[in-house]
C-alpha cells in the first residue's frame, strides 16, 4: 500500500464512535483478548481505539496508520482543550466530562495531522494556528 488516505468524514465518524469505544471493557488485539474493565488510562484507551480500528479495517497497515493518527489527534485535542474553550471552538464543562468540539476545530486538527509528517509536526501545531485554520474552515463550510 503506497499512501494511505484518511478523509475527514472518516475521521469524523471515528470521533463520533469514541463515546461507545470508550466503554469497551474487553478488547481483541491480534489473537489476544484483554480485559480492561472501566479503567480509562491512556494505555487502555489506545487498546480500545486499536480494537475498534481492527473491527473496521482488515489491512494491518491501514488499521495501524489510522489508529495512530486518530489517537494522536484525540490526545492533541485533550491536551489543548482549555485553549480551545473559547468562542465556538469547543466547550469544556470540567476536566471529568467530555468536551464538545466544533466540526471546524476537528477539521483544522485533522488537516494539520494529515498534511504533515509526524516528524514535521513535532508536538503538534500551536492552538492559535489551529484556531486560525478552524475559523477559516468555519467560513468556508458555512454555506
Amino acid at each position: 500500500m503506497d499512501k494511505i488516505d484518511y478523509p475527514f468524514i472518516e475521521f469524523l465518524d471515528h470521533v463520533r464512535a469514541m463515546r461507545q469505544v470508550r466503554k469497551y471493557n474487553h478488547v481483541r488485539l491480534g489473537d489476544k483478548f484483554i480485559e480492561l474493565g472501566n479503567d480509562e488510562c491512556l494505555e487502555h484507551n489506545i487498546a480500545r481505539i486499536m480494537d475498534y480500528m481492527g473491527q473496521l479495517y482488515d489491512n494491518e497497515e491501514e488499521r495501524l496508520f489510522k489508529g495512530k493518527l486518530l489517537t494522536l489527534m484525540l490526545m492533541y485535542l485533550a491536551e489543548n482543550i482549555h485553549d480551545f474553550d473559547t468562542a465556538d471552538y469547543a466547550v469544556c464543562a470540567s476536566d471529568d466530562a467530555a468536551a464538545l468540539v466544533s466540526e471546524h476545530l476537528l477539521r483544522a486538527v485533522h488537516h494539520f495531522f494529515t498534511t504533515k509528517s509526524l516528524q514535521e509536526l513535532g508536538h503538534g501545531p500551536s492552538p492559535d494556528e489551529v484556531k486560525e485554520l478552524a475559523h477559516k474552515f468555519k467560513e468556508d463550510y458555512a454555506g
